[in-house]
């Protein structure tokens, strides 16, 4: 039995799930969690091994909308997980990423342990091209966090849109693409409750996810508060949450529901009563797959989406899918022609790519690999 550490620095989410399908993958050996979580209230069916043990950091809702002060606040953050997870003295760590600060910090207080750092994120490539000195503090983070990057022996990424980034920048650790995906446990309850009926007066859009910068939904929100006969949900937590509430409020928009976060086994309820499911990420953010899309894909439902580059290859492979510009015309345009969508007729084909591809457990087996080149 070994002693495997993980180190992450989301509550919830896309994060969070991807490190549970692989604690199940690893269900044999003591886990040790490191992070903002005490427990797993609300994802005890998803989990496998029972026992695992909880290290807290407490981690304040970041309230910085600069990106300097959020990189500064989210690096004091990593070095409180790198400098416990240290003192656990561990076989393995895997570092999870979105905050890239982890990089730098895993290395500060680096020990003996194997470290597999597993990015999400290539953050360092989300800046706006058209800001010359926003181009260049990115490259000089690019930079930095490259030289750091080097020093690990292994990395895994989320998708192979990420691995040519790196590829290019002529990285030559182990390199290893475990994609995200939606669980098993998920898939079947979204699966049992595909065919549940809800009476609604109004077409029912929903979106599930981060309510944060890179997805703007405030573009969506302005336009679809004019179609009185849509009614658009919005369930997940963000840095824009607070800002899109005021907006709502000033603004006596009646059809947009705020919800919040809700518990995993709770957000069922809003893929069933739902008739389309709206997806966004900024073009900025071209080698990001938003992590939501597996599970929309699972249910069969079409799908609204606006976004560039890794998520519009992605989503190719698929049908029931509907692209549109992040622009109040071509916004407008589709809600105009959104009653003549069939959208009572399930892809069945859309189901079965994910049950065949994506099932997060399956996926993560790739991690045994990773770890058996480093005699696990």
């Amino acid at each position: 039995m070994k002693k495997i550490g993980f180190v992450f620095t989301y509550k919830s989410g896309a994060t969070l799930n991807r490190i549970l399908s692989m604690c199940n993958v690893l269900s044999d050996h003591e886990i040790h969690l490191v992070g903002p979580l005490k427990s797993l209230q609300g994802y005890e069916n998803y989990l496998k091994k029972t026992k695992i043990f909880f290290h807290e950091i407490p981690l304040s809702k970041n309230k910085y909308s600069n990106f300097l002060f959020r990189y500064l606040s989210e690096f004091k953050y990593s070095l409180k997980c790198s400098k416990k997870i240290n003192s656990l003295l561990c076989d393995y760590q895997i570092i999870s990423v979105p905050f890239i600060s982890l990089i730098i910090s895993s290395k500060i207080f680096n020990n003996k342990s194997c470290q597999i750092l597993d990015i999400r994120d290539l953050v360092w490539e989300y800046y706006n091209k058209n800001r010359f000195f926003e181009k260049v503090a990115f490259k000089i983070l690019k930079f930095i966090h490259l030289h750091f990057l080097k020093k690990y022996k292994n990395i895994t990424l989320s998708n192979f849109f990420e691995l040519q980034k790196l590829d290019f920048d002529l990285l030559s650790n182990n390199k290893f693409v475990i994609s995200n995906g939606v669980s098993q446990t998920k898939f079947n309850l979204i699966q049992k409750n595909l065919d549940t009926h809800f009476n609604s007066t109004k077409t029912v859009i929903t979106y599930i996810g981060n309510v944060g910068i890179a997805q703007n939904l405030w573009s969506f929100i302005k336009v679809i508060k004019d179609f009185k006969m849509l009614q658009f949900y919005i369930v997940g937590d963000g840095n824009d949450y607070l800002s899109i509430t005021k907006k709502l409020v000033k603004n006596k928009i009646k059809n947009v529901k705020l919800v919040g976060n809700v518990f995993e086994k709770n957000v069922i309820k809003y893929y069933t009563n739902t008739d389309f499911l709206y997806a966004k990420l900024d073009s900025k953010y071209s080698t990001a797959i938003p992590s939501k899309l597996y599970e929309y894909l699972s249910t069969g439902k079409p799908i609204i989406y606006s976004g560039e580059g890794a998520s519009i290859e992605f989503l190719k492979k698929f049908e029931n899918i509907f692209i549109i510009n992040n622009n109040e015309k071509d916004i407008n345009s589709f809600l105009m022609s959104i009653n003549k969508i069939n959208f009572t007729i399930k892809s069945k084909k859309n189901i079965e790519i994910i049950e065949q591809n994506y099932i997060r457990e399956n996926i993560s087996l790739k991690l045994l690999d990773v770890l058996k080149i480093n005699k696990f």
